[in-house]
C-alpha cells in the first residue's frame, strides 16, 4: 500500500496537475488489495494500470472525444 502511495505521490510533484488527490488515494488502496500476494502483483497492478489508462487516453484521442492536453482521471469520474 505505501509503495503505490508514494509511488503515485511522486508522479503528482513531479508532474503537477497531472494526478488528483484521489487518483493517489485510489493507488494507496489498490497497493493494499495488490500487496496480500506479492510484488509482483503490486508492480504488474501498477503498470498495467497506467498502461491501460494510456490506453483509454489514446482511443478517446483517436475518437475526437478529447485532445492530448486534457487530463483523464485514474480516481473519479
Amino acid at each position: 500500500m505505501i509503495f503505490l502511495l508514494i509511488f503515485y505521490l511522486i508522479i503528482a510533484i513531479v508532474t503537477p496537475g497531472v494526478l488528483g488527490a484521489a487518483d493517489i488515494r485510489l493507488a494507496g488502496l489498490l497497493g493494499l488489495a495488490l500487496g496480500w500476494p506479492g510484488w509482483t502483483t503490486v508492480i504488474g497492478g501498477a503498470l498495467l494500470g497506467l498502461l491501460y489508462g494510456s490506453l483509454t487516453g489514446a482511443i478517446m484521442i483517436v475518437l475526437r472525444r478529447t485532445t492530448r492536453h486534457s487530463l483523464i482521471s485514474f480516481g473519479h469520474p
